[in-house]
């Protein structure tokens, strides 16, 4: 019998490729703080020095076109090896072949490299080694000179215990400093709530722009142009303006607060407590409102009246050509899916020259299959005719601003606070035997206060939101049904001052305008229902001709449904 052996098939071997270009010397430099970056350019020319000496030396091209230079930029956060960051610019170099084996990378020490935990700060750097580059240490007096690449590690494999040493203190450093600069700044905060003034708590890192801080007199001032844009900014939007027209207006008047990114930065700036003066800061998970921090924009009560404005989420609006009087102020909703009712300009126009504006269900108009409406839109002009024609009669208005109606709004602040102080026993009870080696909390009962604890936090956030509601409510003043007729005109003709105007009549009125586009029967194919809730929570009912936005009826709601008898017959509607 015969015997075969099988081998094992080798796999081929490829050729070695040839580097496409001669190996090239990089610098990579990194300061932290910008402060740094430009007290300390000597690093940056030094490091520059030594690596034009370095290459010559070896008979290698320094490229002079490529800087990779992360000034302010943390290397404990990592932040230089995220997108932005430069290091994170020559590792991806390095992945896409532009930086070749042999190439080499200069660089002042490893706390440059990074000041990350050292399992991380050892990743990027075996990563480069392991990839062929040469990582030089050129020292801050330019004397240390270490190499680190696979020929110098498999000559000296202690180089690797020494990167790692040298990565363990980087970050040991780093960490100290955080902690001793958090003790500090809870040091700061402590005495600052004890009332002693005439010191910074931090850094101008996170201070707000309209503000500087004056050395001579150990406080903070205005920045003129800053603090005249903020003021603008907060009045613009107050009066009914979203936060792209808000920038496209402070822009327009020369006080753009933020050239790259102005919408955003509007957005950031109404919700800062810093409007009223007040610092907020989180140190090693201990919260400290330092109030009067800063010199105040606005009182307290007009930043809660701001904030329950950008609560409704109602006074942006988008780039359409004309201003929307009912949609985008999340009042308008679908009175079948509960959904949001948003605008809708066509390509199309009409014979004098005007957009043709539809109003329809958000998730109609996404084919979304959440809304059963059989029919999920009608023309903008007749839903902001019923609302100018029901406003432009003072009656109908006396009745929306009926102040002996109990809108539910203080029982219902009454229930979350009662809800809130027997969460609060609840979680005291529970603390109180955390350590309580007699009685420890059982697993289920940990995670019964955790859920607990999420209650509360909730409520806190729910009664603040109630409060700023009603602040604003009783701040609120009532419309006349003869602002209402003035606007009409402006509102038909799309004139953007008067539509503008009247938004903000909208938005003052309303608490909620429900839609229902379409009757159930044949006959009342015609009609459409819409119910209007104020802002004291009175509702009206009210039945129109959807082709032409006249009213048919009006009358007060019903808890179950409504019925209005026309001369076609009975329209039915089922509340939502």
């Amino acid at each position: 019998m015969s015997t075969i052996t099988a081998k094992r098939a080798r796999r081929p071997v490829p050729a070695q490729q040839q580097p496409a270009r001669p190996p090239r010397v990089f610098t990579y430099a990194r300061v932290s703080t910008k402060r740094q970056a430009k007290e300390d350019k000597a690093s940056f020319e030094r490091q520059e020095r030594y690596a034009r000496a370095y290459a010559d030396k070896q008979g290698l091209v320094l490229d002079e076109d490529t800087r990779f230079e992360d000034r302010g930029v943390s290397g404990f956060h990592g932040d230089n090896v995220k997108e932005g960051g430069a290091l994170k610019r020559f590792l991806d170099a390095f992945d896409a072949g532009d930086v070749i084996p042999n190439d080499v990378l200069i660089v002042e020490s490893f706390d440059r490299l990074s000041r990350q935990e050292p399992i991380d700060a050892n990743e990027h750097f075996e990563r480069l080694v392991r990839g062929g580059v040469v990582i030089v240490m050129s020292g801050k007096d330019g004397g240390d000179g270490r190499e680190f690449s696979r020929a110098a590690l498999r000559r000296d494999d202690t180089l690797l215990i020494v990167a790692k040493l040298e990565q363990s203190r980087a970050y040991r450093e780093s960490e100290r400093k955080q902690q001793l600069s958090r003790e500090g700044i809870s040091g700061k905060c402590r005495r600052w709530l004890e009332g002693k003034r005439g010191f910074r708590v931090t850094g101008s890192r996170n201070d707000p722009d309209w503000v500087t801080w004056n050395e001579q007199e150990n406080r903070f001032d205005f920045v003129p142009h800053m603090e005249q844009g903020v003021r603008r900014a907060i009045e613009l939007y107050r009066a009914g303006n979203g936060t792209p027209e808000v920038a496209r207006v402070l822009a327009h008047e020369g006080l753009a607060l933020s050239e790259k990114w102005p919408v955003t930065y509007l957005q950031k700036t109404i919700r800062n407590p810093s409007l009223v003066g007040t610092r907020e800061l989180t140190v090693a998970g201990e919260e400290f409102v330092l109030r009067d921090y800063y010199p105040a924009i606005i009182g307290a009560d007009e930043f809660d009246e701001l904030q329950a404005l950008v609560d409704r989420r109602g006074l942006s609006r988008g780039r359409s050509e004309s201003v929307a009087v009912v949609t985008g102020l999340g009042i308008a909703r679908c009175a079948v899916c509960g959904s949001p009712l948003v605008g809708q300009q066509l390509k199309r126009r009409l014979a004098n020259g005007k957009p043709i504006r539809r109003i329809r269900c958000s998730h109609v108009a996404t084919k979304a299959a959440r809304c059963s409406s059989k029919m999920g839109s009608c023309l903008s002009e007749v839903l902001e005719k019923i609302v100018m024609d029901f406003c432009s009669t003072q009656a109908n208005l006396d009745a929306m601003f009926n102040v002996t109606h109990n809108d539910g709004r203080m029982a219902m602040l009454a229930e979350r606070r009662t809800e809130l102080a027997r969460l609060e026993r609840k979680i005291g009870e529970y603390e109180k035997r955390m350590d309580d080696e007699d009685d420890p909390l059982t697993q289920t009962e940990r995670k019964k206060l955790r859920q607990f604890e999420a209650d509360r936090d909730a409520a806190v956030d729910e009664i603040t939101q109630l409060e700023r509601e009603m602040k604003l409510h009783v701040k609120r003043r009532v419309s006349t049904a003869k602002q209402w007729r003035s606007l009409v005109k402006g509102v038909i003709d799309l004139d953007p001052t008067a539509r503008q105007e009247a938004r903000k009549l909208v938005a003052n009125t309303f608490e909620r305008i429900d839609v229902w586009f379409k009757g159930d029967s044949q006959q009342d194919a015609h009609m459409m229902a819409v119910r209007l809730t104020g802002r004291n929570g009175v509702e009206r009912q009210v039945l129109l001709d959807r082709r032409n936005g006249d009213i048919i009826a009006i009358r007060e709601y019903d808890d179950v449904e409504y019925t209005v008898t026309t001369k076609t017959g009975k329209a039915t509607a089922e509340a939502a």
